[in-house]
């Protein structure tokens, strides 16, 4: 529930005496979004869990700023001739907050409970077996050959390293009290609003061999003695909450307040990207979806860039319009090809279409969440698409009621969904390969065979050309459409120094007081 205002002006009172004493100040006040089910980061996809979960968890390897594979707890690893054998070796002397050291018995135990519970478990599917070699040492086999770091890596959900005494507990999410990691911050305490304290690790064991943090990663030196998250706030309350002081740090704020902070001196902004991407899934399984010439007359009908400034209500510096699959700050994946099926503009097509096909006055279903945003850009396309004489019926459910519509196949003809960061090639597969449930009964085989090209355990130029001669057939062949690059906006306090983001990451860790 929002505060009323005269109980944000009492807030506001007590602010000013915490920006007068900002430079003291020895804990940062987090809000962040949904109240996550668990923290137990290996159970879930939830956002909120991850956020404070990097703070205190590491795992093998991680990404730089770069998106570039970094060790992380692993020393080193070595790969065999044939790409289906990893040895990892750990780095000595690493402490979880219990005070136990890092072995490889906790690693093994680890992945081999994700790769039971986690519903990230699939991008682990070629791993055959995981097992110990000595104290610091463990072999990882593949059943054939895949890029196993970045699936390793890759923080969604997030392949912490627990304690063995902790993962082999119990494959049920784990409780706050009982979670340990090797991070920078530990858990301290669950408050009464549920909101979840954690205090500096004294014992942490900073990682050396960077000159600095980078990405999850790096040299990570924390100076704040406690990190405060608050969770269930709803955007207008982080807002407020971030512009009077009583917040240190507000995430997941509406972009169309961005220039009212900027006119705040003790509050910083700062705009995210590489953040999200708007998508309209196509239902393969039915007219018109299952047509060729629908599908490429809709996207010559769509005015991506007007789409993409509906939903940032026209605020400048909020979104890109650009074709890649991956975002252009990820320079090792990103390319443009497709542009100019991207950005043709013929809606007479999508007329022409409409006029030879037997579809006629039939209403195209368009299914959207009740977030804002999917509201605006549902509305967006369905004007777009009205004005070349389709018949369009929007349909506003929440977001798990869209995704399980979504799922079963029917009743739908396009949604509004988005894709986040994706970290390698194969995260975006799912939605190209014939009988994955993402591709919503899209099936190519020439597309399945560029996605086995993919395949391989390490950045090549093969693979290079392989993602670009599938982004160059997503345009022609239109299994779903990519509006554009939408970005976040945060704000912090303006003494907090050093902060930034990576993707949708805060990184606290980076943070000092001025």
């Amino acid at each position: 529930m929002r505060m009323r205002a005269t109980e944000w002006c009492l807030v506001a009172v007590l602010a000013v005496c915490v920006c007068c004493a900002a430079s003291m100040a020895s804990t940062f006040r987090i809000a962040l979004g949904t109240t996550p089910s668990t923290l137990d980061v290996h159970c879930t996809w939830e956002l909120a869990a991850r956020q404070l979960g990097v703070h205190v968890f590491e795992t093998l390897v991680t990404y730089d700023d770069e998106f570039r594979v970094i060790p992380q707890l692993a020393e080193s690893w070595r790969i065999s001739d044939d790409r289906l054998l990893y040895a990892f070796t750990l780095r000595e002397g690493v402490p979880f907050h219990t005070g136990e050291e890092l072995t490889a018995a906790d690693v093994v135990t680890s992945i081999e409970r994700f790769r039971r519970i986690s519903p990230g478990r699939g991008r682990l599917r070629l791993v055959s077996d995981v097992r110990q070699t000595d104290r610091y040492t463990l072999e990882v086999e593949l059943s054939e050959p895949c890029p196993l770091l970045t699936r390793l890596a890759t923080p969604d959900p997030f392949l912490a390293i627990y304690p063995a005494s902790v993962a082999s507990e119990t494959d049920d999410p784990i409780p706050a009290a009982a979670l340990v990691g090797t991070g920078p911050y530990e858990i301290a305490a669950i408050e009464d609003d549920g909101s979840v304290r954690l205090t500096r690790f004294e014992d942490y064991r900073c990682d050396q061999r960077f000159p600095g943090p980078t990405g999850l990663g790096g040299k990570r030196q924390p100076s704040t003695a406690q990190l405060m998250f608050v969770w269930g706030e709803t955007q207008m309350d982080r807002l407020d909450g971030v512009m009077v002081g009583y917040y240190d740090y507000g995430g997941i704020l509406p972009v169309i307040k961005a220039d009212d902070l900027r006119e705040i001196q003790s509050v910083a902004v700062h705009v995210v990207h590489p953040s999200y991407a708007p998508v309209i899934e196509i239902n393969h399984r039915m007219p018109p979806g299952n047509c060729l010439g629908f599908r490429q007359a809709v996207v010559a009908a769509l005015d991506m860039e007007r789409i993409l400034q509906e939903i940032t209500y026209e605020t400048s510096g909020f979104y890109r319009a650009q074709p890649g699959l991956f975002f252009p700050e990820q320079t090792m994946w990103h390319t443009s090809v497709g542009i100019d099926a991207y950005l043709r503009y013929e809606p007479q097509e999508l007329v022409e279409w409409l006029a030879s096909s037997n579809f006629g006055s039939q209403p195209v279903v368009l299914i959207a969440s009740d977030h804002f945003w999917s509201r605006c850009c549902a509305a967006e396309v369905a004007r777009q698409l009205e004005s070349c004489g389709v018949c369009v019926e929007v349909v506003i459910m929440n977001r798990q009621a869209q995704l399980a519509r979504i799922a079963e196949g029917a009743d739908w003809h396009l949604a509004i969904n988005w894709m986040g960061v994706e970290f390698d090639p194969m995260d975006i597969t799912d939605r190209v390969t014939t009988g994955r449930v993402a591709a919503n009964g899209y099936s190519s085989e020439d597309v399945d065979a560029m996605v086995d090209r993919l395949r391989f355990d390490r950045l090549t130029e093969e693979r290079r050309s392989a993602l670009a001669d599938l982004q160059q057939r997503v345009w022609e062949d239109i299994p779903f459409i990519r509006i554009g690059d939408f970005f976040g906006l945060e704000a912090t306090a303006s003494w907090m120094q050093g902060y930034t983001a990576f993707c949708d990451s805060p990184r606290f860790w980076t943070c000092t007081n001025r």
